[in-house]
Formats: structure tokens, sequence, C-alpha cells
């Protein structure tokens, strides 16, 4: 999934982040948003940081099939971004789930933030 560039002081619109595994779909039964973390590792510096915004509207996958063809809606979760979160340069974005059995991260791609127009 690509990330639009951000500019300073825009937290609009919320991030919808698919959860899409190496095979099969991701189960969040049980899970609320303090499950999930959003993780930015700027790719100047290597400088690591966890996001302050917050999670919600958690969804869970759907698998529908109409004549013969199915198609996989994936998991998905929403993050509202803060000004915090806003800080100029380019990053590596994961989102981490925690589970009963462990954690998953799921990169996201590079993201930009620039500085206001």
């Amino acid at each position: 999934m690509g990330i639009s560039p951000t500019y300073i002081g825009y937290l609009a619109p919320k991030w919808t982040i698919q959860l899409v595994p190496d095979s099969g779909v991701v189960d969040i039964s049980g899970l609320a948003t303090n499950n999930f973390t959003l993780l930015l590792r700027n790719k100047e510096t290597g400088a690591k940081a966890t996001g302050a915004g917050t999670f919600s509207n958690i969804t869970a996958s759907a698998t529908n099939t109409v004549n013969d063809i199915t198609t996989i809606t994936p998991a998905s979760v929403q993050y509202q971004l803060v000004s915090a979160d806003l800080v100029i340069g380019r990053y590596d974005v994961w989102v981490t789930v925690t589970f009963s059995n462990g954690t998953q991260p799921f990169y996201m791609g590079i993201w930009e933030v620039l500085a206001a127009i």
C-alpha cells in the first residue's frame, strides 16, 4: 500500500490500513485498538519512533464468492495522525499487531512528510 506524502499541519484523512499477511487472512477476533502500534523509522537517520495518533474502526476480513470467483477483503484498521507524527523526513512505516501468541508486523511502505505549503 502506498502512502501519499503529507504536509506539516495536515492531519486528514485517517489512514485505512489493510492487514495483509503472506497467506490467508488476519483473524482480528478479540482485538482492541490497544493491540495496534504504528512504528516509524527515519530513512536518513535510522531513528525509530512510535506513532502518537489513535487507532479505530477495526474491521474483520470478508470473503465473497460470486459466479465461482472469490474475493477476499483483508482485515483493516484506521489510524488518525496527530501533529507529533508530522516531522519532516522520509520514513519506513509499519503497523504491529499484538495477538495472544505474539506480534506480527505489517509493512505499509515509505512515507514522506513535507514542509507546509
